[in-house]
C-alpha cells in the first residue's frame, strides 16, 4: 500500500493545525494497519489529503463549522462515503463532534447504540467513513450484464460475481440486514419499547451482537434514515465501480406488465394490486404530490411501510393509499430458492433487481428534494449520510459486540444447544410452504409484525407456539384457529380472503405476499387442510 502525503511545507500552520496533522497521521497509520500491504490486493493506494482548513487557503485557518457538521468534506461532490482503505483519507472537520447534529431529527440516532461496538467506538467508525471512494481495480474486469442463475422453478438475476466478492469482503449484506433488524426489535417482541428479557426474537438479535435501535421502523425519523442508508450504499457501489454504475441505477418507471421494456425479466408476468398502482401514480408524479408529504421523513415512511410505530404499538395501521411499496417491490420479483432472494433480507443486496427498485426509490427522493429546493450542500444532509455510513460500518459482524450466552434456547441461535430432529405433518408439509413464501419477512430474526413463520434458527415447535391461538396485530383474529381456517388470519392473508372478511378493528387487508405470485392452489389447500384438522404438529 502506498501513502502519498500532500506537501504543505510551504504553508504557514498554527499550533492548532499542527495538532490536527498529528491526529491525521495517527489515523493514517491506523488505516495502513487495516488495509494490508502493497501486494496488489483490492485495498488500493491511499492518499492523505490536507485538512480543509489548510488546503487552498494560503495558510488561512477556516473557521470551524458548527458541531454536527462532521465529515462534511467526506460527502462533497458525489456524496459517496466509502469503505476505509480504498481511497483518499479526509480528516474530520475542525470542531466536529461525533454523533452530534442532525441525528435526532433525521432518524440516524439509531446508529448511536451500535457504534459503541465498532472498533473502539464512534471515533473508529468516523475514521472509517471520512474516506472518499476510488474505483476498485475489478471494475475493469466487469461486464455490464447481471448474472442469471437458475433457482427453484425460475431464473433470478444477481449482481456480477466480482461485485458480490466485493460485497462479501465489506460484509455489505450483513450490515444491511443488521440495519433493518435492529429497527424491527419491537415488532419481533410485539411491544413498543421492548426489552430483551422474555422476548426470544430480541435474544436472538443479542446473540448476533445487535441491540435495539432508538428509532424503530415506522417511528418519526425512520423514513429519512431508510432512504439515506440505501443512498449511501448506492453511492458507494457507483463510486467503486464507476465504469459500470448503470448496474446500480434504478427503474425510470416501475414496469407494469410482462412486456414492459423496463421489466428486468422480459416475458415474465408482473402482478400489482390496485393499491400498488395508486402508489406508483403518486410517487412517479411526486412534483404534483408534494403536499401529501410535508417532509422527507413522511415520504420515506410512506414508501417503506403501511403502519406507524407508536408508544402503544410498533405496528399501528395507517390509512395511506398506495403506501408500503417497498415490500411490494421486493415481493414482485422474488424467486424461492434463489441465493439472493429479494424477500430474504440477509442476502437481497446481491440481487440485481434490488438495485433497480432501490434506485427508483432514490430517484423519487431526489426529485422530491429538488422540488423542495433542497441541495446536497446542506450540513444536515451531509451529516445524515455520514451517520448512515458510520452505522453500517458498526453493523459489520466483525465490528459487532457479542453478548455471551444470549440467543433463544432450542432455536439454533447462540446457546441453543443440540438440534432435535422434528417430524409430523406441520414440519414436513406445511412448514416448507411457509419457509419458501413467508419466512423472508417473517423470520426468527426481526420478524415483520412480530410474526415468525419459519426460516433458519427456529424449530417448527417454536413456530407453532408463536402462531396457534395467538392474536394477530389487528387484535380481533387469531393467527391460527385450530379447526377453522376462515377465522385464521394467516390463512386469510395468504388466500386473499382478508379483503372481504368482517373486521371491526384496524384491519390491514392486503394479501400476503403483497405482490407477485402468492401461494398456489395446492399450497393453500395444504395449509387449509392442516388448520381444519386441528393445526397440530402431527
Amino acid at each position: 500500500m502506498r501513502v502519498e502525503a500532500c506537501d504543505t511545507a510551504q504553508r504557514e500552520r498554527s499550533p492548532r493545525d499542527g495538532l490536527r496533522w498529528l491526529v491525521l497521521s495517527l489515523w493514517a497509520l491506523a488505516s495502513l494497519a487495516a488495509c494490508g500491504d502493497d501486494d496488489g490486493s483490492a485495498s488500493g493506494a491511499t492518499a492523505i489529503v490536507p485538512p480543509p482548513a489548510l488546503a487552498g487557503t494560503g495558510g488561512a485557518v477556516v473557521p470551524p463549522p458548527a458541531a454536527g457538521a462532521i465529515g462534511a468534506a467526506a460527502v462533497s461532490g458525489s456524496g459517496a462515503i466509502a469503505q476505509a482503505g480504498t481511497s483518499a483519507i479526509v480528516p474530520p472537520t475542525a470542531g466536529a463532534t461525533p454523533g452530534a447534529g442532525a441525528a435526532g431529527a433525521s432518524g440516524a440516532a439509531g446508529m448511536a447504540g451500535h457504534i459503541g461496538h465498532a472498533m473502539g467506538g464512534a471515533a473508529a467508525a468516523e475514521m472509517h467513513c471520512v474516506v472518499q471512494a476510488t474505483p476498485d481495480p475489478r471494475d475493469d474486469q466487469l461486464t455490464a450484464e447481471p448474472r442469471t442463475v437458475t433457482a427453484g422453478l425460475g431464473n433470478d438475476l444477481l449482481v456480477p460475481e466480482l461485485v458480490e466478492d466485493w460485497m462479501d469482503e465489506h460484509q455489505f449484506a450483513e450490515s444491511h440486514d443488521g440495519w433493518h433488524l435492529v429497527r424491527k426489535w419491537d415488532q419481533g417482541c410485539r411491544k413498543s419499547n421492548a426489552v430483551a428479557e422474555g422476548c426470544s426474537s430480541a435474544q436472538r438479535l443479542l446473540g448476533q451482537g445487535l441491540t435495539r435501535a432508538p428509532i424503530q421502523q415506522g417511528a418519526p425519523g425512520d423514513g429519512l434514515a431508510f432512504m439515506a442508508m440505501h443512498r449511501h450504499m448506492i453511492q458507494m457501489l457507483k463510486a467503486t465501480f464507476p465504469k459500470h454504475a448503470e448496474l446500480f441505477s434504478g427503474f425510470k418507471k416501475v414496469p407494469r406488465t410482462r412486456d414492459d421494456p423496463e421489466n428486468p425479466k422480459s416475458g415474465e408476468s408482473i402482478s400489482w394490486t390496485s393499491d400498488n398502482m395508486k402508489g406508483f401514480e403518486i410517487l412517479e408524479n411526486i412534483e404534483q404530490n408534494l403536499a401529501q408529504f410535508p417532509d422527507e421523513d413522511e415520504l420515506g415512511r410512506y414508501i417503506q411501510q403501511t403502519y406507524r410505530w407508536t408508544a402503544t404499538s410498533p405496528t399501528s395501521p395507517v390509512s395511506a393509499p398506495g403506501s408500503g411499496l417497498h415490500g411490494a417491490l421486493h415481493a414482485q420479483w422474488s424467486v424461492n430458492g434463489s441465493p439472493a432472494n429479494l424477500i430474504q433480507q440477509s442476502v437481497d443486496v446481491k440481487n440485481h433487481i434490488f438495485w433497480k427498485l432501490h434506485g427508483w426509490i432514490d430517484d423519487v427522493w431526489e426529485r422530491y428534494r429538488k422540488a423542495k429546493g433542497l441541495t446536497e450542500d446542506e450540513p444536515k444532509y451531509k451529516q445524515l449520510l455520514l451517520e448512515q455510513c458510520m452505522e453500517m460500518h458498526a453493523l459489520q459482524p466483525r465490528n459487532r459486540g457479542k453478548t455471551p450466552g444470549s440467543g433463544a434456547a432450542g432455536s439454533g441461535a447462540a446457546g441453543g444447544g443440540a438440534v432435535v430432529p422434528e417430524t409430523g405433518v406441520f414440519h414436513t408439509m406445511v412448514r416448507p410452504i411457509l419457509d419458501s413464501s413467508c419466512a423472508g419477512c417473517h423470520s426468527a430474526m426481526g420478524p415483520t409484525a412480530g410474526l415468525t413463520l419459519g426460516g433458519p434458527g427456529i424449530t417448527s415447535a417454536e413456530v407453532l407456539k408463536d402462531m396457534v391461538g395467538m392474536k394477530s396485530t389487528n387484535g380481533q383474529y387469531d393467527l391460527i384457529v385450530p379447526g377453522d381456517a376462515s377465522k385464521s388470519w394467516v390463512y386469510l392473508k395468504a388466500s386473499g380472503e382478508v379483503a372481504t372478511v368482517a373486521c371491526t378493528g384496524a384491519c390491514e387487508r392486503g394479501a400476503m405476499p403483497p405482490s407477485g405470485v402468492g401461494l398456489s392452489a395446492a399450497q393453500l389447500k395444504t395449509l387449509r387442510d392442516w388448520i381444519q384438522s386441528g393445526a397440530t404438529s402431527n
